[in-house]
């Protein structure tokens, strides 16, 4: 039975192997980093490409230690890009648990902020906020830059040669559509042959069972 068992897994990884063979989005963006050709020969966790989500971006701010315990994540900032004249409104959605002091002898503590993208916002550009409290308006001590809030790097998980590629940088990927197709026959040779073992195996202990 151990032998089954044995077999069984190597199938399943074999199975995942060949899988990842079809490199897909994990989530839904822009494309780009993607510089491969049909007939390039990938190996297995080769960094292939990045997707990033730009519907969303974060900034992390610092505030005076006055503020500190005055405001609670989920409430609203207005965030201000001076590069664009422009402000957008926020959700706090961290808050530091403790004020630390600066270079320049300020004390402070750290809050982030997520802001949706109207559409001219991009990564890197600087930003400040203020936030309403009970006491009046808190202001950023400093600006930060903005990032945004989910971008992933795609690996590839087989080693493989380039049959298909589906999608180009700077193109909008959905969730699960496929990206890139890797060809690997050595690992489709491998499991028609433990298939065939566990067949095997399989019947042997069904005879000595009777």
């Amino acid at each position: 039975q151990s032998q089954i068992d044995d077999l069984n897994a190597t199938i399943q990884d074999l199975v995942e192997s060949i899988d990842g063979l079809n490199v897909k989005a994990s989530i839904s963006g822009y494309l780009t980093g993607l510089n491969l050709n049909v007939g390039d020969r990938v190996t297995k966790n080769t960094t292939l490409l990045t997707i990033t989500d730009t519907s969303k971006l974060k900034a992390i701010l610092q505030f005076s230690s006055s503020s500190f315990g005055k405001v609670k994540v989920g409430e609203k900032a207005t965030v201000n890009i001076p590069s664009l004249s422009q402000s957008v409104i926020g959700t706090i959605s961290y808050i530091g648990n403790a004020t630390y002091t600066t270079d320049s002898g300020g004390e402070v503590y750290d809050i982030e902020i997520i802001v949706p993208n109207p559409g001219a916002l991009r990564e890197g550009m600087k930003v400040n906020a203020e936030i309403k409290t009970k006491d009046g308006i808190e202001s950023s001590t400093s600006e930060a830059v903005l990032e945004y809030l989910n971008k992933q790097t795609i690996k590839a998980k087989s080693d493989g040669e380039v049959v298909e590629i589906a999608s180009r940088n700077n193109e909008y990927v959905r969730s699960g559509s496929l990206i890139l197709r890797l060809e690997n026959d050595d690992l489709s040779k491998q499991k028609r042959d433990y298939d065939r073992q566990l067949k095997s195996l399989e019947q042997q202990k069904i005879d000595a069972e009777d």
